[in-house]
């Protein structure tokens, strides 16, 4: 009967047994249907995640790095804080008893659930990301007016 397999219509009423089966030939070199689709939206909203994560990571090593004296680098402190966050939030993500441990780091306040309906940016995040980083500016700034530095 060629590539498809049709059944035979059961008389009008009789519902019992009807299954259609349906088999699509064999097609080379052709992802199956289903993968490699992308959700732009989700997309965006986890990037705007990262780039939130790294202004907060990123405004609070400045601040570090204006506290310390001229000639010494804040790299390996800012690697440290990092590494130390993201170990907080899986630690404290561990247990219930960990959830107030988990909130004290930024990785807590990332929604990576992307493949959960209605994903999206959720404000709470958003506004905490964007108080970090103002906190962190507002902090450097007055450190920054202090210092001499040459350009």
């Amino acid at each position: 009967m060629g590539h498809f397999d049709v059944p035979e219509v059961p008389p009008a009423g009789d519902h019992r047994g009807l299954v259609p089966v349906i088999r699509e030939p064999r097609r080379r070199n052709r992802r199956p249907r289903g993968e490699g689709e992308i959700d732009y939206g989700a997309y965006w909203v986890l990037s705007i995640y990262g780039y939130l994560l790294i202004a907060a990571f990123g405004f609070l090593t400045l601040f570090l790095s204006l506290l310390v004296r001229r000639g010494k680098s804040i790299v390996g402190a800012g690697i440290g804080i990092v590494l130390g966050a993201y170990v907080v939030d899986v630690l404290g993500n561990l247990s219930d008893k960990g959830a107030a441990l988990a909130r004290l780091s930024p990785f807590h306040y990332l929604n990576t659930g992307v493949m959960a309906p209605g994903y999206g940016l959720e404000m709470g995040s958003v506004l905490f990301f964007v108080a970090a980083i103002a906190a962190c500016a507002a902090a450097a700034l007055p450190v920054y007016r202090r210092k001499d530095i040459l350009v």
